[in-house]
């Protein structure tokens, strides 16, 4: 909603002028979960749709991602004190999302309580894998927020590929450290590139 002015001057809306913040509240207010579902369900299919459009066995990528929303309001539930990344010292609802990498298109999201890590959500988004109809050719990609051992651990059980920014410092720096040197013959191996990961 940050930019919904620009958006409302250049984009055909049902209404006659741009609505007022304290309109825009009661419009969100009136957004039911089932509206959100239906929502995510559509997106999903549309994404499933351009998917199937390129390489049937191609990989499909998917931007998993965080962000935390600073606030003053007080009633929210959610927030709480956490990492700010924006250096706020506010109370934030942190907000993830999966977004496919082809298309842009949103497929997933939660919120979580402002004091809640990124590396310990992971395991919902995988307990999610129904709703989300993730098969094996799914690839989540993501950023050092989310790299632990046990969000590896649990990707693998569920049969789920990740590539994970990873850290070769603090109690996680022997594990990656062996594992590179397992495969670095794989690693700088030209041939070994996977052509469908966009740089």
């Amino acid at each position: 909603m940050y930019n919904y002015e620009e958006f409302a001057e250049c984009t055909r809306l049902p209404f006659q002028r741009p609505l007022s913040s304290t309109q825009i509240n009661r419009l969100c207010c009136s957004i039911t979960e089932e509206q959100i579902e239906k929502f995510f369900v559509y997106m999903d299919e549309e994404f499933r749709l351009e998917h199937a459009e390129k390489e049937q066995f191609s990989p499909t990528f998917l931007a998993l991602d965080s962000t935390s929303l600073s606030t003053y309001a007080r009633p929210l539930s959610a927030a709480d004190y956490g990492h700010n990344k924006d250096g706020d010292a506010l109370p934030q609802v942190n907000l993830l999302f999966l977004t496919g990498q082809s298309t842009g298109l949103p497929l997933y999201y939660r919120t979580y309580d402002g004091a809640v890590p990124d590396i310990s959500t992971l395991r919902k988004v995988i307990a999610s894998r129904e709703r989300l109809k993730l098969n094996n050719s799914v690839v989540f990609v993501s950023d050092k927020g989310y790299m632990s051992a046990q969000n590896i651990n649990d990707c693998l059980r569920n049969n789920i590929h990740f590539i994970f920014n990873c850290k070769l410092n603090g109690h996680d720096k022997t594990f990656v450290q062996d594992l590179v040197d397992e495969h670095l013959n794989d690693l700088v191996n030209t041939t070994s590139k996977v052509r469908s990961i966009k740089q």
